[in-house]
């Protein structure tokens, strides 16, 4: 909250009111991570409009790392900024719909979650791949490489954050170069950071990518949901956060088009007590999968020298690097491995 008590600065009164509007107006959702979303009924803005001022000014972006996200008012033209969806996946589609057209193209990260590429051609889009570079411990991020791939007709850039499957947690300056170079190109950033609660080396922090810079957060849409995390995906429940109403009420009209846009209530209910209550739970499970990922690597690792557990720094996945079996991935299917 530190930047929270700057932006109240040494105004006794306003800090005192803000930590009983806490107790009264704020629904707090909050996991083992930090995360806290919180929506302040509009009867706030109206009450105390400096407070609100000051809040709304310090906490322009939506995200998962304590900012506030002011819910307006829905009798005018105002809406708030996040929303409940089916599924990050039906996001991923809607989005890809609305905001390019057939024949344009949607960067990406290979290695990346099979949806990533088969929903992009599917919706009649082309790939524009960034691969990731293969170093001796895992994967990085290339700024020369990601900006090389962009071309002409690239509308979006789906970002896998933390990175499924290799685990990379990104820093600050990883996210800052993706979202300048796409500003610079005109290019939306979808956000999927539906594994951002499970960050299993406690020296890295998931930082998301729309706190880092207001522009940033108008130029996005960021998806998450409790699913991963708390093994809820069969209740179909996920939140969107599209700080910009432009963007947000395109999206809107795309799901309109798609669905019949109603989330599953017992979806709803169990994500807000999983928020609410699972934080002690969630500790304990990142304590096991830290364990579980260790003996994994270590029995495997010392079990053959042609297969190798990669570290990861998030997701309860392994990477497994087996190139020193002299397999390739053809191969591998058509013997009916995985």
């Amino acid at each position: 909250m530190a930047q929270l008590e700057t932006a109240l600065g040494s105004d006794k009164s306003l800090i005192d009111l803000w930590s009983n509007i806490q107790g009264d107006a704020l629904w707090k959702g909050r996991t083992g991570r930090g995360v806290r979303v919180g929506i302040v009924d509009s009867g706030v803005d109206t009450a105390h409009p400096e407070l609100a001022g000051k809040i709304k000014a310090s906490y322009q972006a939506v995200n998962e790392s304590g900012q506030i996200v002011f819910k307006e008012s829905t009798s005018g033209d105002q809406a708030g900024h996040g929303t409940a969806c089916a599924g990050i996946i039906t996001t991923l589609k809607t989005a890809v719909q609305a905001f390019s057209a057939p024949g344009d193209s949607v960067l990406i990260q290979p290695p990346v979650y099979a949806h990533f590429h088969n929903d992009v051609l599917l919706n009649g889009r082309h790939l524009a791949l960034a691969p990731l570079e293969r170093t001796d411990d895992g994967y990085q991020f290339n700024p020369r490489t990601f900006e090389a791939a962009i071309r002409p007709g690239t509308k979006l850039f789906i970002l896998s954050h933390p990175h499924n499957p290799t685990g990379n947690v990104w820093s600050a300056d990883e996210l800052t170069a993706m979202g300048e170079i796409c500003a610079r190109h005109g290019i939306l950033v979808i956000s999927d950071e539906i594994h951002q609660d499970l960050i299993i080396n406690p020296a890295r922090k998931h930082i998301p990518f729309a706190s880092l810079r207001p522009e940033f957060a108008r130029n996005s849409i960021t998806c998450t949901a409790p699913s991963k995390t708390f093994n809820l995906p069969g209740l179909q429940s996920a939140n969107v956060f599209v700080p910009d109403r432009r963007l947000r009420e395109e999206l809107a009209r795309q799901y309109e088009r798609n669905m019949f846009p109603l989330v599953n209530v017992l979806g709803m209910v169990a994500a807000e007590a999983a928020y609410t209550h699972g934080e002690p739970w969630l500790e304990e499970l990142l304590a096991y999968l830290r364990a579980n990922h260790a003996h994994f690597a270590a029995a495997v690792n010392s079990a053959t020298t042609k297969v190798r557990i990669l570290p990861a720094d998030s997701l309860y996945l392994a990477w497994m690097d087996c190139r020193g079996l002299g397999m390739d991935a053809a191969s591998a299917m058509s013997d009916g491995s995985t």
